[in-house]
């Protein structure tokens, strides 16, 4: 090789370690804001930090978290049953529609309690609000539930 080739080749590892160095840096130091440390934080630090809510009315949460959980968790575990009946029907080439009607109509059915009962929650939980706090608890709520919607991001994916 010549000294120009070299000196090119100097330069293109360079430029690869530059770039390099740079896409860690996004993704140490940048991809840690916002939404990314929002994402970690609990409902009661949201409710704490986000909303403003006092200790009095952080206890009056737990309380009335507690009890949501009693009363869905075993209705989640229903609904998941429900699931595995339908899905346990793929290896039977005998299924009619009248048999899936009526499990994914079972399925609608325990999914429309489960969400009127969290909405029932939430309200509840909105009651405790001071109405200062009212904003502030409507748009974090909007905004957790969005995120709840999102299908999975998973780290190695390219985002577009």
């Amino acid at each position: 090789m010549n000294r120009t080739s070299n000196k090119i080749l100097l330069l293109i590892i360079g430029v690869l370690l530059l770039t390099n160095i740079a896409v860690l840096g996004y993704f140490f130091w940048f991809r840690h804001d916002g939404e990314e440390a929002g994402k970690n934080k609990g409902a009661t630090e949201l409710l704490k930090e986000e909303v403003g809510f006092s200790q009095q009315q952080l206890d009056q949460y737990k309380v009335l978290r507690d009890r949501q959980r009693e009363t869905i968790r075993p209705m989640y575990e229903d609904m998941r049953q429900t699931k595995d009946s339908l899905f346990k029907l793929l290896g039977d080439t005998t299924v009619d529609d009248q048999k899936l009607n009526t499990i994914t109509d079972e399925i609608g059915q325990k999914q429309k309690t489960i969400d009127l009962l969290t909405f029932r929650h939430f309200s509840e939980l909105r009651r405790i609000c001071k109405p200062e706090q009212r904003v502030a608890y409507d748009s974090m709520v909007v905004q957790m539930f969005r995120k709840m919607g999102r299908p999975p991001q998973h780290k190695n994916e390219n985002k577009k």
